[in-house]
This record gives structure tokens, sequence and C-alpha cells, in this order.
């Protein structure tokens, strides 16, 4: 009878380590699952950090102060010729009045190519 006993109790024990042995396995599948899913994220966020780390140096460079300057500032290096294309005029609306005087003679503007011709060659 004590042999029956201990064979129920060591066959129990087994049980129970068994038990215990398919959670560790199960619980290491799901820490090698998250480890993956973290050496990704790393990943990511390396190549990201690279990416930034350009735009900085990029951003600190004499290239993008100039860009800056010259695009949003309006500034010009020495020596640039600097053009600022004008609009045709908007012509009034017609509105005759008694009291309106007679308009005075005014040249026409000039054509949009001769504005770039003397923009590029400007009289001597």
């Amino acid at each position: 009878m004590l042999s029956l006993v201990l064979g129920g109790v060591m066959i129990i024990l087994i049980a129970l380590l068994a038990v215990n042995f398919v959670g560790q396995v199960l619980q290491g599948a799901r820490l090698e699952s998250r480890r993956a899913e973290i050496e990704a994220e790393v990943a990511r966020i390396k190549a990201e950090n690279a990416v930034l780390e350009g735009a900085v140096a990029f951003t600190e460079s004499d290239v993008y102060a100039e860009r800056i300057a010259r695009e949003q500032l309006g500034y010009a290096r020495e020596g640039d010729v600097v053009i600022f294309p004008r609009e045709a005029p908007a012509s009034p609306s017609p509105s005759v009045s008694a009291e309106t005087p007679a308009p005075e003679a005014v040249p026409p503007p000039l054509e949009n190519w001769r504005l770039w011709w003397l923009a590029l060659f400007p009289p001597q």
C-alpha cells in the first residue's frame, strides 16, 4: 500500500512538473515574440533617427541658411540681379460720370518681353 501511495505522489509530482514545463515553454515563446517586435521597433526608430539627423545637419548648413535667406527673406548675393515681375495694372472699371475729367494721355505699358529685356540688359 505504501508503494501505491508513493507511486501516486510521484505521478502527481511528474504531472505538476510537466504542467510547469509547458507553462515555461509557452512563456518563453511569448517573450521571444515580444523581443522580435521590440527589435523591429528599434530598427524603425534608428532609421527615423538617421533621417532626422540628416535633416538637422542640413538645417545647420550654410546651404540651408542661404536658401532661407533667398527664398523667404528676399536676400541676394552681391552681383546677383534680382528681378521682380510686375503684374499688368488693373484697368479701371468703366463708370461714366459728367464730373470725371478727360483722361490724360498715358503711354501704354511695356510688353512683358521688353520688361525682361530691360531687367536683364539695363541701358548703360
